[in-house]
């Protein structure tokens, strides 16, 4: 029977392949998955719904997606990961395509559901590709590549949402062009996935192995899972502990990226289009902020979480000066949400991308990756329609509070659990 994973590869030529490989498909991934909330406020506008009914539908897919990743996570550890995410894009693909005929928020709210649970079996094949195939170094740099899909897809979401809704009024058309990318994502993804996993098996992977080991002493995950140690059940606590700082990291991360179209509309009387279009600076400082948190991580410091913690005072930092400065100018106040947000696309790398491989001893990185990542998206269900209700029934200067009172809670129990937690990795 043939192996559920590559073995690791040994050529940097292919790691590369592969990282860009796995990166194209998560930005499919993001494509079709968060262009419901690149166009929520034209769907408002034309709908005349409330904010609340319509977050209701992005709330679902948050839902789903994360209960969908504990599912995913096990998959990925006990079949082919490759297969679990074309079978995944391909779902979300035709979820896409049903969306522009539904009229009514039940209809959206239970397709775009659909589209959620489809969504979460991407991620967690990802890092068990990844954590498989490639030593510790590749790993991390093959994530920061990874991450650089998501931000790509965004903002290829919102440039067309901008596109299709200033140029044809039409919000519908970002559905379909979605998926029309994804399809053909789907094809490149399984014929180049099978060329690299052919070279893992061939004997010019082995040959390479002579001149190719950076982290020759790590530890070679097998296939079978008969030689894992057993995760000791204090560090489940410590998991548990550290996956409320996530559920915030989610809350923060999602809420901006959702509803910052809105509050740019609403405070400074932009048009959707424009409003829609100044989305865009948020995947831009995400891209930038992936190499450089690694940089920092590698430099500073030995524990992914006590990095973490100083990323998440950053963003409460930020969310003190948008309070002040918040109705002054459209400009400064996207580059300060954008600060936010990049902080905690910053920490999601860190916890959500980098602590998984620490697993790998346990035999269970795509279920660690999964339920980390489904806690993500319990903060983001939590916020999207939180955020909308504060920001209806108070203020969207309430609403800059409620941003950076959480971001310091995050950073109190990053630092809280840091030690511990890596003790048992030591």
């Amino acid at each position: 029977m043939k192996d559920l994973i590559m073995k690791k590869l040994n050529s940097p030529k292919i790691i590369r392949r592969l990282a860009l490989l796995c990166s194209l498909t998560y930005m499919a991934s993001y494509l079709t998955r968060i262009n419901f909330a690149a166009v929520t406020v034209e769907i408002i506008r034309e709908t005349g719904w409330e904010k609340t009914a319509v977050s209701a539908v992005t709330t679902a897919l948050f839902i789903s997606y994360g209960i969908g990743q504990i599912i995913s996570g096990w998959l990925g550890d006990h079949f082919r990961p490759a297969r679990i995410m074309a079978i995944g894009l391909i779902s979300s693909a035709f979820m896409n395509l049903l969306i522009p005929y539904c009229t009514s928020i039940p209809w959206m709210t239970v397709i775009w559901a659909l589209n959620g649970m489809a969504q979460a079996m991407m991620w967690p094949p990802i890092v068990r590709i990844l954590a498989a195939g490639c030593y510790k170094k590749d790993y991390q740099n093959a994530t920061v590549i990874v991450s650089w899909g998501s931000s790509l897809g965004t903002i290829l979401v919102f440039l067309l949402a901008s596109f299709t809704v200033s140029l044809f009024g039409d919000w519908r058309m970002l559905f379909r062009i979605s998926a029309g990318v994804a399809l053909a994502v789907v094809i490149i993804w399984l014929i180049g996935y099978s060329r690299i996993e052919a070279y893992s098996e061939s004997a010019d992977n082995t040959a390479d192995a002579d001149r190719y080991r950076p982290d020759a002493n790590e530890y070679n995950c097998s296939n079978d899972g008969n030689d894992k140690k057993k995760m000791p059940g204090q560090l489940i606590t410590v998991l548990g502990v550290i996956l409320i700082a996530v559920i915030i990291l989610g809350a923060l991360r999602d809420s901006i990226t959702s509803w910052l179209p809105n509050y740019i509309s609403e405070t400074f009387n932009l048009s959707s289009g424009s409003a829609i279009l100044t989305s865009v600076i948020l995947p831009i400082f995400t891209t930038i902020t992936y190499p450089l948190v690694l940089s920092y991580y590698r430099r500073f410091f030995v524990s992914e979480l006590l990095c973490a913690a100083t990323i998440y005072g950053f963003s409460a930092l930020s969310a003190l000066l948008l309070f002040f400065l918040s109705d002054i100018n459209p400009i400064i106040s996207v580059l300060l949400l954008a600060l936010i947000a990049a902080c905690m696309h910053g920490a999601n790398f860190l916890i959500i991308g980098l602590v998984p491989k620490k697993f790998d001893k346990f035999g269970n990185v795509s279920m660690v990756s999964g339920v980390i990542n489904s806690f993500v998206y319990v903060g983001s269900s939590i916020s999207i329609w939180g955020i909308a209700l504060i920001a209806q029934k108070y203020s969207w200067q309430a609403t800059i509070i409620t941003w950076g009172v959480l971001a310091l809670v995050g950073a109190v129990i990053c630092v809280a659990v840091s030690k511990k937690f890596q003790s048992f990795f030591k």
